[in-house]
């Protein structure tokens, strides 16, 4: 099932530089995730816990809604009164950056407060639709594990999977964050600037070597 109506967040590989780069002193605000109860891998990534502080990278401009490692989102306070105002779905445990320095042309008396939340997973993804490359045939029918990801043509969703949710993510790729149309079209008429969004079937990755 292609899925002309999902959008996806880019992150590595975005050429628009604007991240916020976290300090970390001893990992103590470093959260494990929970394991799969079937294959005892863990089924989602790292997460900060607060206080969270560190420098946000802008180079070229100051974004809304930007994609962050970990299939979280980093987003601005005139973004969150916007999910806030028309119930956006599918994001939780939000919480504030404390933005030390700005590294880019911009001072830090020009930034909106920021935020970080995790999204949620609401979908599974179409491994035949997607071109979904793993090393391994053998699936976790829970977690959905099948070895580590070789490449992903598009992002497609399993017909019926789709919670519905405005943000969410497919644990076949954890790390990606998708948007529903709702969400993208909440995003343009409160004029906010997304940082690399594009559409579900124009998402591609790959981590196969070259040769």
């Amino acid at each position: 099932m292609i899925s002309p109506d999902t959008f996806a967040l880019k992150n590595g590989g975005c050429i628009n530089g604007f991240e916020f780069d976290f300090f970390e002193s001893d990992g103590s605000n470093l959260a494990e995730p929970e394991t799969c109860p079937s294959c005892d891998r863990f089924v989602d990534l790292l997460t900060l816990t607060e206080p969270i502080s560190g420098n946000l990278v802008a180079e070229k401009s100051l974004y809304d809604l930007s994609a962050h490692l970990g299939g979280e989102i980093v987003f601005s306070a005139k973004a969150r009164k916007e999910f806030n105002k028309h119930q956006v779905t599918g994001i939780k445990n939000v919480r504030k950056l404390g933005i030390l320095e700005v590294e880019g042309p911009f001072q830090i008396h020009e930034l909106d407060e920021y935020f970080l939340a995790q999204v949620s997973y609401g979908a599974r993804i179409d491994r035949i639709g997607s071109g979904f490359r793993t090393t391994s045939a053998q699936l976790c029918d829970i977690c959905g594990y099948s070895g580590i990801i070789e490449g992903v043509d598009r992002i497609a969703l399993e017909q019926g999977s789709w919670s519905g949710a405005d943000f969410f993510r497919v644990r076949e790729l954890s790390g990606v964050v998708l948007m529903s149309a709702r969400l993208v079209q909440i995003c343009t008429d409160a004029e906010l600037k997304v940082r690399c969004m594009l559409p579900s079937h124009s998402f591609s990755l790959s981590f196969e070597p070259d040769w």
